[in-house]
């Protein structure tokens, strides 16, 4: 997986445009909150059952619930909705 294709990296993206930030001024750091490698790994090479939901991860990063699918969207919501 190239860096510019890494889901951590899509993760990041995401959740500096939710908060309004730049990615390098996120707070807490991503890798505080889960392992950035094991999140790029977790879905490299899976192909799924293309008749099935895709396999999903998710968790809470400060405020928010992030949810990453093998399909490599990322959705995030605040933990109060």
């Amino acid at each position: 997986m190239r860096d510019e294709d890494a889901l951590s990296l899509a993760v990041v993206t995401a959740l500096a445009a939710h908060e309004g930030v730049d990615p390098t001024r996120l707070e807490p750091p991503l890798y505080d909150v889960i392992d950035p490698d094991a999140l790029d790994e977790l879905f490299t090479g899976f192909e799924g059952n293309p008749s099935e939901p895709p396999a999903v991860v998710t968790f809470r990063y400060g405020d928010c619930v992030v949810e990453v699918t093998s399909d490599g969207s990322v959705a995030i919501q605040d933990a109060s909705d």
